[in-house]
């Protein structure tokens, strides 16, 4: 990649960089992205495999969806390192959402169970903590967080930890249900947007549903 020979060359652009060893380092942002590749391929097997075609049947399997999801907690360690306060921000947001994409994935394909259960709960909390703030659980008007972000953690705390950011209060839920399928009817970017956030409300719908929380 051009932009990491850049990056690591004699004399970098980046003052962060001043003193490491520049070719033992790869920075954070490089690998945040070459995973957001990967999980590219995985939601077109998974959410476009009928009109792409056949799809890769180890992309439905579980332990690869897990063995995906130990890279993203593999690289979170190396973000908080990074001394750019903005740069070190996004990246973490980044791998916490993509992370909690595949922890859905998993849950579905392993019967509503959890393999990294502490690591989901954890991320999720920060997560938590990042958008709402010291006033989560009060209201569900957001600031400062993109449709993706307020959507994946939703769903993934109403999966995983409700508590986080309020599912467990029956007048909030009713909001979050209804910000979730709001956000669903939208088209996205990429070509699976639209199938993947209808599909992820459907999970938590279901998972209402199953523990006699449905609306």
């Amino acid at each position: 990649m051009h932009a990491k020979r850049i990056q690591t060359k004699e004399g970098p652009i980046r003052r962060s960089l001043q003193g490491r060893r520049l070719g033992a380092y790869v920075d954070p942002r490089f690998k945040a992205e070459e995973l957001a590749q990967d999980l590219t391929v995985t939601f077109f097997n998974f959410f476009l495999e009928d009109r792409e075609g056949p799809s890769d049947p180890e992309r439905r399997q579980v332990e690869p969806l897990v063995e995906a999801s130990r890279k993203y907690l593999q690289v979170l360690p190396e973000v908080d390192t990074e001394e750019v306060e903005h740069v070190k921000a996004y990246v973490k947001e980044q791998i916490i959402v993509n992370f909690l994409q595949l922890q859905m994935l998993v849950w579905e394909r392993n019967g509503g169970a959890l393999i990294q259960e502490k690591e989901c709960r954890e991320v999720i909390e920060c997560l938590a903590d990042k958008v709402f703030g010291k006033e989560r659980g009060t209201s569900v008007h957001f600031v400062r967080a993109s449709n993706l972000v307020l959507f994946i953690l939703i769903c993934s705390s109403a999966l995983f930890a409700p508590e986080a950011v309020g599912w467990d209060n029956l007048e909030r839920a009713d909001e979050l249900l209804k910000r979730i399928r709001e956000q669903r009817k939208s088209q996205g970017v990429m070509p699976y947007d639209n199938q993947k956030f209808v599909h992820f409300c459907r999970l938590v719908e279901n998972a209402l549903e199953r523990s006699g929380n449905g609306r």
